[in-house]
């Protein structure tokens, strides 16, 4: 069936419409009319157009003193609709299946759950591996997964976290004799390198990189790691492994609504990977 010329052009009125809305996304607050129409490449009386359907609708409002534009309640109900329909496990599935395939590495999704750190979801890796990290498992709190979950909390709301995370170290954990001020200062590391990296803390001869996925309110909703033996896994210089992991958090982000800044994969080179181990110490 060859489709008609109107048909492959689509509707350019809605697209219009959409790059107004789209000015208004990127705007952070109203608009004037003049400011509203620059921003999406039209003329002012052409945006006027738009923005009267627009307003009708209830897709944009406009204030009453001022005359400046913003979304309306029609955009805000649509906006809390679809981020209700996501689920960040569905979401997450088909991006650990391609990082399985990038990295070769098994692959595992956690959030905060009763007792800490909890594995949500497995991909296993290409290899076969003695790893017997299952879904359901609880990791300890200053793990890479469980720092990437509560690197970006408030100091104030990480006290108790960090301390339970010193209580629960044992002789074998890297970590083991930190106080919680050295803690902190490992959560600011990873803050600052948008990851974590971690060594024989959950299995003896593995090593796991974690980063965060963070949601419309800048939160940390969940977090990918991708752990491999340290015969195939070196974290000191994978750097196309580590660049994969934060490209797929970086998109689940970016789905959820993540504000920009969040989205923002670093480009790194083989030797800031390993200075970036370095600073994790663990």
């Amino acid at each position: 069936m060859v489709k008609s010329e109107s048909a492959s052009k689509g509707i350019q009125s809605i697209e219009h419409g959409y790059r107004l809305l789209e000015a208004l996304e990127h705007s952070g607050g109203g608009l004037s009319l003049k400011d509203l129409a620059s921003a999406a490449g039209m003329s002012p009386s052409k945006a006027h157009f738009y923005l009267t359907s627009l307003v009708r609708v209830g897709l944009v409002s406009q204030a009453a003193v001022g005359g400046h534009y913003e979304f309306g309640p029609a955009a805000i109900r649509f906006g809390m609709a679809a981020l209700l329909q996501i689920d960040v496990t569905q979401l997450a599935r088909a991006s650990m299946f391609d990082l399985r395939e990038a990295t070769g590495e098994a692959v595992f999704l956690s959030v905060w759950g009763s007792g800490g750190p909890t594995i949500l979801s497995r991909v296993e890796g290409k290899r076969w591996s003695p790893l017997e990290i299952r879904v359901g498992a609880t990791l300890k709190i200053l793990s890479a997964t469980g720092r990437a979950l509560i690197a970006w909390l408030p100091d104030n709301a990480t006290d108790e976290l960090l301390q339970r995370g010193v209580d629960e170290a044992t002789p074998r954990d890297k970590w083991y004799g930190t106080s919680v001020a050295q803690a902190r200062a490992l959560l600011k590391i990873v803050r600052d390198d948008g990851f974590a990296v971690g060594s024989g803390t959950a299995v003896e001869g593995f090593h796991g990189v974690a980063a965060p996925i963070f949601d419309y309110e800048g939160a940390t909703t969940a977090v990918i790691t991708i752990v491999g033996n340290d015969k195939t896994f070196d974290t000191d210089v994978d750097r196309a492994k580590l660049d994969a992991l934060l490209d797929a958090t970086n998109t689940i982000s970016e789905k959820l609504g993540a504000p920009a800044p969040r989205r923002a994969a670093p480009s790194r080179s083989i030797p800031a990977v390993k200075k970036a181990k370095a600073r994790h110490a663990l």
